[in-house]
């Protein structure tokens, strides 16, 4: 897969944080290199197409079909909402 628009870094950390890092990866299942993205796009505040962990646990929910109940049409998702 290509990807457009990015840059190379590296950077040296402390080898405690690396493995920090990594622990993190594999827990998440994600690489670094998206953790940090997220990281660096939530301290500054812009603009991410990257779901924050809520937002991935409510997809995963949902996707699941947990905490989710299905309406036939917009009146009884409004019946329901007013309960």
């Amino acid at each position: 897969m290509a990807r457009k628009n990015l840059a190379h870094i590296q950077i040296d950390i402390p080898q405690e944080l690396h493995q920090f890092l990594l622990g993190v990866a594999e827990a998440r299942g994600e690489p670094i290199r998206d953790i940090l993205v997220e990281l660096i796009q939530e301290e500054y505040d812009l603009q991410s197409h990257v779901p924050n962990e809520e937002t991935r646990r409510a997809i995963d929910e949902v996707d699941r079909g947990i905490n989710t109940t299905r309406c036939r049409d917009v009146e009884e998702f409004i019946r329901y909402m007013n309960e």
